[in-house]
């Protein structure tokens, strides 16, 4: 365990250069994880070591690409429809807000890769029901009413 610094010559580095590793290593000694800072273009690498096989370098959240950072809120009610998959392919996460109007028993739910992430739920006639959620980079998401029916759908994106 701790922080090197590395010169890179080794093409399963993602760039070459001068790197601050850090390597932790768990109590057995059979498992580490070891993350990457490039000291030059500002970017962050992590990978996971088990039984000596390394997983691929995969880059994590900078500045330049994490949530809100160079994003703003769009309303993209007119182009989304309930019960549709959508993509995300922004490079990003991105936020998704949707809200309705309840007509009695309704639940708005936003799904993420298929799988329910959160919905807004309610009983009563004329209450706002809504439902929000982060979607990875790559993710697909739908929005649905999976009790009732909901009227007036808005859905604003953070992208």
């Amino acid at each position: 365990t701790g922080f090197y610094l590395v010169p890179n010559t080794v093409a399963a580095i993602p760039y070459i250069g001068y790197w601050i590793v850090e390597h932790v290593l768990s109590d057995s000694g059979d498992f580490y994880h070891q993350t990457m800072f490039d000291v030059n273009v500002n970017k962050a690498f992590m990978r996971m070591v088990s039984a000596g096989i390394a997983s691929p370098w995969v880059e994590v959240a900078t500045s330049a690409n994490s949530l809100g950072q160079g994003q703003a809120w769009q309303n993209v009610t007119g182009s989304r429809v309930l019960g549709t998959t959508y993509t995300n392919s922004t490079g990003k996460p991105i936020v998704v807000n949707a809200t309705a109007t309840s007509n009695g028993i309704s639940q708005l739910a936003v799904y993420v890769d298929g799988a329910v992430n959160v919905f807004g739920a309610s009983g009563a006639v004329g209450n706002i029901l809504s439902s929000q959620a982060i979607i990875p980079n790559g993710a697909t998401y739908l929005i649905d009413v999976s009790v009732g029916v909901g009227a007036n759908l808005s859905v604003m994106e953070l992208r």
